[in-house]
């Protein structure tokens, strides 16, 4: 789920999060470290897949396990201000699907229009993070070494064949009450932001594939540290 918030500080969306955060902005949100009380002593993710990999169905601990191999978080897709819950699960889906880490939504506290889609439970297999402020946002992606890439149609806009897909980047996607563009569409070049959020996250995997030979790209001991995270998400 997305938890909205008004306030300037990130929240995250799964209740199922033991695992301490870095202090200092980086694309790995998550530090090695899991409490599950907060006056109590941290374990690390060793112990936490010591004790629950036993228990995981097979099907799902392979499945964890490709999650972990294709997974990327130099790729942040950010939604602001979506007034549709059903647009921002669609956004959810289809970044699992290309196997970016987190996805960060940015509600200013407009209502938000609920939806027959959902997200098919791709929430549990990302990390949602949601502020209330967009220039908090920014600033947080901007200091994780992300450059910062706004889908907008303009003169001097650079198309997104032409990002530097190999660098931490973070994508803006707008209100879809106003639509995104992309310069070489039709004569209606709006598109919905579900749709936009497809077409760009795909070209990003796809540049990744081309260029890194692999869109994923955690070392062994981010590997690690987010199979605890996932294994502890779907007990």
């Amino acid at each position: 789920s997305v938890n909205g918030t008004a306030a300037s500080s990130p929240s995250f969306s799964t209740k199922l999060d033991f695992v301490r955060r870095s202090p200092v902005p980086r694309p790995f949100p998550f530090l090695d470290e899991f409490s599950f009380d907060k006056r109590a002593s941290t374990v690390g993710s060793d112990k936490i897949l010591e004790v629950l990999e036993p228990l995981i169905q097979p099907k799902r601990a392979q499945k964890i396990q490709q999650v972990c191999d294709s997974r990327t978080f130099n790729v942040l897709p950010i939604v602001e201000g979506s007034i549709n819950y059903g647009n921002i699960s669609a956004v959810c889906r289809t970044s699992e699907a290309l196997g970016f880490g987190a996805v960060h939504v940015i509600n200013r506290g407009g209502r938000m229009k609920q939806s027959a889609r959902t997200s098919a439970g791709a929430d549990k297999w990302l990390d949602v993070v949601s502020w209330g402020s967009t220039a908090d946002c920014l600033q947080h992606a901007k200091a994780a070494g992300f450059q910062v890439v706004v889908t907008h149609l303009r003169e001097d806009a650079v198309d997104i064949a032409d990002v530097d897909w190999t660098r931490p980047t973070a994508v803006l996607l707008g209100n879809e009450a106003a639509g995104e563009r992309r310069g070489k569409g039709g004569p209606d070049e709006s598109f919905n932001i579900s749709v936009a959020a497809s077409i760009i996250l795909y070209e990003a995997m796809s540049a990744r594939r081309r260029l890194l030979g692999r869109s994923g790209d955690l070392d062994a001991d981010q590997q690690r540290i987010l199979r605890a995270v996932l294994s502890l998400r779907h007990q």
